[in-house]
């Protein structure tokens, strides 16, 4: 046994709110994700960095998924020829804005238009754009240097380009 211990009225709290309605299912957290989210018991440093580790790693599969739809938005939005909907979109509907919505977006593009792979994104969305911006040579050459890797860090980033 993992020792994974969950109260069982947390998770019989939200479930209860889950049963009343299909209503109810907006702002509601799934039995999933109350359990994916619960912290473990951790008595070493090594113990807290897996847990850290593994919940970064799902947020940023989350971050790339959410680039995914951003890109699928902008695609759809605006075909109706109301031109301007995917900004309305960003500016009303989302709990980020533009210049966000923007490199998350950009990075999706990046990787599913082969020019990134996913395994080989740094860990913060932000260095991941900076990387992504980068014109095919100048990226090319970030590669060579080993900036494309998930170790790397927006200071290196940065660093690369003003040395370009």
């Amino acid at each position: 046994m993992s020792g994974f211990r969950m109260p069982k009225k947390a998770v019989s709290d939200t479930l209860d709110q889950r049963s009343v309605a299909p209503e109810a299912y907006v702002g509601t957290t799934t039995r999933t994700e109350i359990i994916s989210n619960a912290m473990r018991p951790c008595a070493t440093r090594a113990d807290y960095a897996r847990e850290i580790e593994k919940l970064w790693h799902e947020a940023q599969a989350k971050f790339l998924a959410i680039g995914r739809y951003l890109v699928a938005a902008k695609a759809n939005l605006d075909l109706d020829g109301q031109r301007g909907d995917y900004e309305r979109f960003v500016r009303n509907d989302l709990p980020f804005g533009r210049q966000i919505a923007h490199q998350l977006r950009v990075v999706a593009e990046a990787v599913d238009g082969g020019r990134l792979a996913e395994q080989e994104l740094p860990r913060a969305y932000s260095t991941a754009f900076l990387l992504a911006s980068l014109p095919d040579e100048q990226l090319r050459l970030a590669r060579q240097q080993g900036l494309v890797a998930p170790s790397t860090s927006r200071p290196q980033v940065v660093a690369f380009r003003r040395a370009l």
